[in-house]
């Protein structure tokens, strides 16, 4: 038995360098919005964290958005939640 010809390596999924259109993301926010009961601030979703204080995220269930990283730093810096972590900014205590 031979062995056929050689398979080229797979390539590693783009999936986390993909943006989703605006549109897109409105209309996800919008949907998990109305599923979760959860409000919309500023273009976020407000989420309950596992400690019961709200969270905001700006594309709950997707680690990727319409952002690109230096967006959503500058995005995160407005909402006064400073960079260089993931996508989520909480509200300080009693907020």
């Amino acid at each position: 038995m031979t062995a056929g010809p050689a398979r080229p390596p797979r390539r590693p999924s783009t999936n986390l360098q993909r943006r989703h259109s605006p549109e897109f993301v409105a209309a996800w926010r919008s949907i998990y919005c109305g599923v979760y009961g959860w409000r919309r601030e500023n273009g976020f979703a407000v989420v309950p964290s596992l400690l019961g204080r709200p969270v905001f995220s700006y594309l709950p269930g997707l680690g990727y958005t319409d952002l690109t990283p230096a967006e959503a730093e500058a995005l995160a810096e407005e909402m006064g939640g400073g960079g260089g972590g993931g996508g989520n900014k909480q509200t300080p205590r009693g907020g």
